[in-house]
């Protein structure tokens, strides 16, 4: 008798051969999500990266970053400095 291998957690785990397909979208429902849903372009790069460091680190006092505890802000502004410079 074959005994399954158990990770740490105590699951079985799935040998290949059991584990069960990924459902194919096919035909014309397909094709009709990708004509309503096209693609977005692939982007080259994220605005931040282009940034001066000055402004991602007065990014890190706007929200959604800002943190609520000063030393936090702190925290993040002196190792963003540490990082950027």
């Amino acid at each position: 008798m074959k005994s399954r291998v158990h990770d740490m957690t105590g699951a079985a785990r799935v040998r290949p051969a059991e584990q069960p397909r990924a459902p194919q979208a096919v035909g014309g429902v397909m094709r009709q999500a990708r004509d309503r849903f096209p693609a977005r372009p692939a982007g080259t790069r994220w605005a931040m990266t282009c940034a001066s460091a000055e402004e991602v680190i007065a990014a890190l006092d706007r929200p959604p970053f800002r943190a609520e505890n000063v030393h936090t802000r702190w925290e993040r502004r002196s190792g963003a400095r540490a990082i950027l410079h």
